[in-house]
């Protein structure tokens, strides 16, 4: 697929180097994440980096709320892996990688962990869409990754 200038594989078997790759949601079902990195590692140019966004296993809903319902829909057989801060970062120097950046993003809202606490579902945004507001779920979300609890870690992983 080509389209304005950017050239996007699903496959690392027809491609030489390339800039970025990007694994947006894919690294906590890889079997060997290590051999997965090190591999993508030799398909990058002297520059080039590996986005990765992955669940956060502090994500509140375990470490805060510590919600039943919402561990077994987490831990679920396809996750294989499941990251910390901590423990993303020590893979990608296990690979080689420098760390370019790492934060945690809240990508779901209030509205969705109130849902999650009340109904032990998803389904918020179908019953609840009332609660959605931007701004109280941006304090929301920094607040959580501010304590290291939101749902999400991005990071860049550069050659």
């Amino acid at each position: 697929l080509v389209k304005e200038g950017v050239e996007c594989q699903s496959s690392l078997a027809d491609i030489g180097r390339v800039d970025v790759i990007t694994l947006f949601h894919v690294l906590e079902h890889l079997e060997d994440p290590l051999a997965y990195l090190a591999e993508f590692k030799k398909h990058l140019k002297p520059d080039g980096y590996i986005l990765i966004e992955v669940p956060n296993a502090d994500d509140a809903l375990l470490s805060l709320y510590q919600n039943t319902n919402f561990a077994d829909f987490t831990y679920w057989s396809c996750h294989l892996y499941l990251y910390t801060l901590t423990t993303l970062r020590q893979l990608a120097q296990k690979a080689g990688f420098k760390l370019g950046f790492m934060k945690q993003i809240q990508r779901y809202s209030l509205a969705n962990h109130l849902y999650w606490l009340s109904k032990g579902k998803p389904g918020w945004h179908y019953t609840w869409s009332f609660m959605e507001d931007r701004e109280l779920d941006q304090r929301y979300g920094e607040m959580l990754a501010n304590l290291g609890i939101a749902d999400t870690i991005v990071a860049k992983l550069i050659v």
